[in-house]
C-alpha cells in the first residue's frame, strides 16, 4: 500500500505542476486501476483524454475501467477510440475481446482476440479470453484447445485453470 500512496502522491503533484499534462493524468489514473479503484481511476483517464485525444494508452485502460465497473459498452467505444489511433495495439485488441465476453457478444470477442493473438501470439490473456468466448458459443473442444495454450504460455494461470476446468466439465469429462 505504501508504494501506491507514494505513486499517487508523485502522480498528484505532477498534475499540480504541470494540469495540461495528459501524461500526468494518465499516470494518476494507472495508481488508481492498479489497485482495482476503477472509478476514480475513469476520471482521471477522462481528463488526460481530454487533454490528448491521441494518447492511445488513456482509452484501453478507460475502456478496460468502463468494463469492470458494468458499464462494457462504454468500454468498447473506448477501445475502438483506441484501435483506431493504432490499429496494432494488442493490448487493446485484448482488452476488446475481454470486453466483449463480460458483453455477452462472443462471436465478437473471438474477432478480437484473434486479432490480438495475431499481433502477439505468446500472449496468455488473449488465448484465455478466446477460450471464454468459444466456450460459451458451445465449441468446447476449441475453447479447451485455447486454454490449454493460455496455460502452456503460463502454467500458473489460475484464471484459465479454472476456465479450462469449467470447460471439461461442459464436456462431461
Amino acid at each position: 500500500m505504501k508504494n501506491y500512496d507514494e505513486a499517487r502522491k508523485a502522480a498528484e503533484k505532477a498534475t499540480s505542476l504541470d494540469p495540461a499534462s495528459a501524461e500526468a493524468w494518465f499516470s494518476l489514473g494507472g495508481v488508481y486501476y492498479d489497485q482495482g479503484e476503477y472509478l476514480p481511476a475513469i476520471e482521471y483517464y477522462e481528463k488526460a483524454a481530454s487533454l490528448d485525444p491521441k494518447l492511445k494508452r488513456t482509452w484501453c485502460n478507460m475502456g478496460a475501467s468502463y468494463a469492470y465497473t458494468g458499464n462494457p459498452d462504454k468500454g468498447i467505444e473506448c477501445l475502438l477510440k483506441a484501435v483506431a489511433l493504432d490499429p496494432e495495439y494488442q493490448t487493446a485488441w485484448n482488452n476488446l475481446g475481454a470486453t466483449s465476453n463480460i458483453r455477452g457478444d462472443y462471436e465478437k470477442a473471438v474477432e478480437y482476440c484473434k486479432k490480438a493473438i495475431a499481433l502477439d501470439p505468446a500472449s496468455p490473456n488473449a488465448y484465455r479470453h478466446l477460450g471464454v468466448a468459444y466456450y460459451h458459443l458451445g465449441r468446447y473442444e476449441e475453447a479447451l484447445a485455447e486454454l490449454n495454450k493460455a496455460l502452456e504460455l503460463k502454467p500458473g494461470y489460475t484464471a484459465a485453470k479454472e476456465d479450462r476446468e469449467k470447460v471439461l466439465q461442459a464436456m462431461g469429462r
